[in-house]
């Protein structure tokens, strides 16, 4: 049966670094999303994921656009100094192989503790891997929290099976943020008790006026209280609609004021 450490040294002796049903390993998918544009990092909304994050499971589910990975990215950059971060970026192509092998490097990525504890893992098969991840959080020497991006795309049977185990079974000291347009029926969250769960949802991700006001300035674009509360009405405060109507809406603006002159 194959072991996750097998997985990880697949890409090095082949020349393509791909199983087949698997995709090549892209250490990228482990780092937290740096995006190149102008981001507003939001106190509030840091605080509601820290404080939504010390249950078993936090759901931050919304469409795309509403600034869903913008936002967890953020989080974990501001945390990753008290707990250990594991980002994970998912994609449709992770088979369970590859997915564990993944998850399996992150910890190492994060520096996780007992270290020996952490490369037991390497031997476990893709199957029991839930399992030994498990009983190896008992052991975690400090808190331990994964974050599974675009987690609306992971359809392998074994992975949505494996997550939901570890959802239920997990320790206090391994926790979860899962992050998507929705959440997968695989995942079964309804068994879990309403106390362990934490949803983040659109109208908590949406900008404020206050927000609305700092992330026009850091675009260099001025906007009195009216043409900002119509941005904000037209885009229902998602971020990435947010710059978008306002970037349009200034460079109408500057042409509008070129034709006069």
């Amino acid at each position: 049966m194959t072991s996750i450490s097998s997985e990880l040294a697949a890409p090095s002796r082949r020349g393509s670094g791909r199983e087949p049903g698997g995709p090549r390993f892209l250490g990228g998918k482990l780092d937290i999303p740096r995006p190149g544009f102008p981001v507003l990092r939001r106190s509030r909304v840091n605080e509601l994921i820290s404080d939504a994050a010390r249950h078993r499971v936090t759901l931050v589910c919304a469409p795309t656009g509403s600034g869903k990975t913008v936002a967890c990215a953020a989080w974990a950059d501001d945390t990753a100094a008290a707990e250990r971060i594991v980002w994970v970026t998912a994609d449709g192509e992770d088979g369970h192989q590859w997915f564990w092998a993944y998850l399996c490097a992150g910890l190492r990525r994060a520096g996780v503790e007992p270290l020996e504890l952490i490369q037991s893992l390497d031997d476990a098969s893709a199957v029991r891997f839930p399992l030994r991840l498990v009983g190896a959080a008992r052991l975690f020497s400090e808190p331990v929290v994964l974050v599974l991006d675009n987690v609306h795309t992971v359809t392998d049977e074994m992975v949505l099976n494996g997550l939901a185990f570890i959802i239920r079974h997990a320790p206090p000291a391994l926790r979860l943020v899962l992050a998507g347009c929705r959440m997968p029926a695989g995942l079964q969250l309804a068994r879990l008790p309403i106390s362990q769960v934490a949803d983040i949802g659109p109208g908590q991700l949406a900008c404020t006026a206050q927000e609305a006001d700092a992330f026009l300035a850091s675009l260099g674009i001025e906007a009195d209280a009216a043409e900002r509360d119509a941005l904000l009405r037209r885009t229902g405060g998602c971020m990435a609609c947010l710059r978008l109507a306002a970037l349009r809406a200034d460079a109408g603006h500057a042409q509008s004021q070129i034709a006069v002159t």
